[in-house]
């Protein structure tokens, strides 16, 4: 998405003077063919901060509202290239972009938490993500946030080593193993958040 690597270019000295993030790893981001980075979910700009600084081009799903005006739709649609989602159901047409991207071999971000939670717990994450990563065999990378993102405060964002799930492979894709693979991400993410404390 070239456009997207113009928004880096132009906005990106915008965010580290503004909102600053410390990547703890950022030469572990995983880059070699689909990849689905999977992240905890804080703050309204985790999903712009995590494009910024991400060395590849990263689709990811914004609820379809954010679309409505001509400046929301050229900005997370064409610039971002973030796909609309209607958060009231079960949206196919959006889950089939994602896969469609990941089949394609592009970076998708997902923050399976579905809504931000301010006080930086960790809610529960929905098994739709892992899912997909499951169905298209595309990489799953945990990365956190370890802190919400404030004006000039510097937040943390940890990257993590690409989930080993070789036990799984060559079995069947069910219900049970997208739940276990969740429960495996939500636990990286939150070991991710606790690292930063002893480095």
């Amino acid at each position: 998405m070239k456009s997207q690597s113009v928004l880096k270019f132009f906005f990106g000295w915008i965010f580290r003077l503004f909102f600053p993030v410390r990547v703890v790893r950022r030469e572990d981001f995983y880059t070699d063919g689909a990849v689905m980075v999977v992240c905890n979910h804080i703050h309204l700009l985790d999903p712009a901060l995590l494009v910024a600084h991400h060395p590849k081009p990263v689709s990811f799903m914004a609820k379809k509202e954010l679309f409505a005006s001509r400046f929301g739709n050229w900005l997370f649609g064409r610039m971002l290239g973030a796909v609309p989602v209607d958060r009231d159901g079960a949206d196919v047409a959006a889950m089939k972009t994602l896969i469609r991207r990941l089949k394609n071999g592009e970076v998708v971000g997902v923050f399976p938490e579905g809504t931000r939670h301010r006080d930086g717990r960790m809610g529960e994450f929905h098994s739709g993500a892992a899912l997909m990563a499951l169905r298209t065999g595309a990489t799953i990378q945990p990365v956190a946030y370890t802190r919400s993102i404030r004006l000039f405060r510097r937040t943390t964002l940890v990257v993590g080593q690409p989930l080993d799930l070789s036990d799984l492979a060559g079995q069947r894709v069910t219900r049970e193993m997208a739940d276990e693979v969740t429960r495996r991400v939500r636990d990286a993410i939150a070991a991710l958040r606790a690292t930063v404390t002893t480095e």
